[in-house]
């Protein structure tokens, strides 16, 4: 048993953070599919699953907080989203963490989304993939922005751009 006081999410039928944290572990499936399969037709389309659960999720964490908050519950007055002061009072609370957590855990799969679709697009190769593009993922899995920005400023730079493509040449004619 745990030792948090955890607030029951109304709109998840009285589950906490701490019932619904395996689902966040399901998300290296994503990040799996996006590692091994780039070139699967279906990757595109599958890889929006997780961050979609994941946001539903998000919704559905952050709406009962809002919604059913803890019985006695008396926001603390220096709690806000626009100081770091009360960002840290904010985050005090589990329940709100586990919020911020899924949130981010959102954004890295739809940035690694992105960086596959994105090299694919340039024609990355199987081999650039594994030795470029799959580093990146696992940046972006553990650091959010910075796999990303890892991508974008330095992998990138080695793919073709589409737009100057022959093949986009012909489809401009």
């Amino acid at each position: 048993m745990s030792d948090l006081r955890l607030h029951p999410f109304a709109l998840m039928g009285g589950l906490t953070a701490e019932d619904l944290w395996v689902i966040l572990d399901i998300g290296i499936f994503n990040w799996i599919l996006m590692a091994l399969l780039p070139k699967w037709g279906k990757t595109a389309k599958l890889s929006l699953i997780f961050p979609i659960l994941h946001s539903t999720l998000y919704s559905l964490t952050f709406l009962s907080l809002l919604l059913f908050p803890k019985e006695g519950f008396e926001p603390h007055p220096d709690a806000n989203f626009f100081t770091l002061k009360g960002l840290v009072v904010l985050y005090t609370d589990p329940s709100i963490v586990f919020g911020g957590i899924v949130r981010s855990i959102v954004g890295d799969q739809l940035l690694g989304r992105w960086i596959v679709l994105d090299s694919q697009e340039r024609g990355a190769s199987i081999m650039f993939h594994v030795l470029a593009v799959v580093p990146c993922l696992l940046l972006t899995m553990l650091f959010g922005p910075f796999g990303w920005l890892i991508y974008f400023a330095l992998v990138r730079n080695f793919l073709d751009d589409p737009k100057k493509s022959p093949a986009a040449k012909e489809k401009k004619n």
